[in-house]
């Protein structure tokens, strides 16, 4: 296999670790490859600070239930 299919293989294992769609063994495994290859670790860690980010710094606006009825109604109509 090679290094780019690892690659991609990982970065789907840390999407699904960070998105808590692992076993709790799954898990546990997947942080012990991580911890021993100090370039997975960095993927590890650069995605979690992206993620910690986005969630800390993109404020959705807060939408009214009349907005939302608005939208409903006007989809009704066509």
């Amino acid at each position: 296999m090679d290094g780019h299919t690892d690659y991609g293989n990982f970065h789907q294992k840390v999407n699904m670790y960070l998105d808590n769609e692992m076993s709790a063994e799954a898990a546990n495994s997947f942080l012990r490859e991580a911890s021993q290859d100090p370039g997975y670790n960095r993927v590890l860690q650069k995605e979690k600070s992206f993620r910690n980010f986005i969630k800390n710094n993109v404020h959705r606006p807060h939408v009214t239930p009349d907005f939302i009825q608005s939208i409903k109604d006007k989809i009704r109509v066509v």
